[in-house]
């Protein structure tokens, strides 16, 4: 008969470890409707925490986007958020080792390709401009001896041609086109406010050539915190 070995207080061993804790929990976030289908971010610890993008079809049918070893996650702001989009039959998606957007085909070939340039930008939030055939973004670049540069960016989904169209504050987030493609919302401040602090609301015009006009500020600031922007249907702007 053999006697179980005693340890002080918190120090003893076990054969369950956080691996087999973790392995069957599936990280959720960011779903998404495009079209008809529905999309959404999934972390999987099986896979050292990689993030895939899935998709589950009208007919109830589920499949993978994006194959390993490609991880789709961003940098921005550091905190990582959504990085994903679609436009007609291609997922456009931050890839996490190279920052880089990368497009996939939904109905053929599933090698991702990349789309933007390896040049240290980064890319988050992505919003569709369909009659421009570009992705809005809240983007990001490094900076020498100085804090990153975060920008509001239009990517041609055609060339890659990217765009920055607000600048100039040290936090974007959530651009929001309307339903008519003839306005865009965002989300702006500065330091040292965090975005539950304050934040301000900004909406303009959208230019023929895709420029914008002069925002004008709807609503937030620096001691009103504005998040969730968006449009309804019918084009009525609404935020929390």
């Amino acid at each position: 008969m053999s006697l179980a070995a005693s340890a002080p207080f918190g120090t003893w061993t076990s054969p369950i470890g956080t691996d087999a804790m973790l392995a069957g929990m599936l990280g959720i976030t960011n779903p998404r409707r495009f079209e008809a289908a529905l999309f959404w971010q999934e972390s999987r610890p099986s896979e050292a925490g990689r993030t895939t993008i899935m998709r589950r079809g009208q007919d109830g049918a589920i499949s993978e986007c994006v194959p390993a070893p490609f991880n789709a996650r961003t940098r921005v702001h550091e905190y990582g958020g959504i990085c994903y989009a679609v436009v007609g039959d291609q997922l456009y998606f931050t890839n996490f080792a190279d920052q880089r957007i990368y497009a996939v085909s939904l109905n053929g070939s599933q090698v991702p390709t990349a789309l933007t340039p390896d040049d240290g930008w980064r890319y988050a939030d992505f919003a569709i401009d369909p009659a421009r055939a570009r992705l809005i973004v809240v983007g990001e670049r490094d900076r020498e001896e100085a804090e990153a540069e975060n920008f509001i960016a239009a990517v041609d989904v055609r060339s890659g041609e990217r765009t920055v169209l607000a600048s100039g504050r040290d936090f974007y987030s959530s651009p929001r086109i309307s339903p008519d493609g003839s306005r865009l919302l965002w989300i702006e401040w500065d330091h040292p406010r965090m975005p539950w602090d304050g934040t301000e609301l900004q909406c303009a015009m959208l230019a023929d050539d895709g420029g914008i006009d002069t925002p004008e500020t709807i609503a937030g600031g620096r001691e009103e915190s504005v998040f969730q922007p968006g449009w309804t249907v019918a084009g009525d702007l609404v935020f929390v």
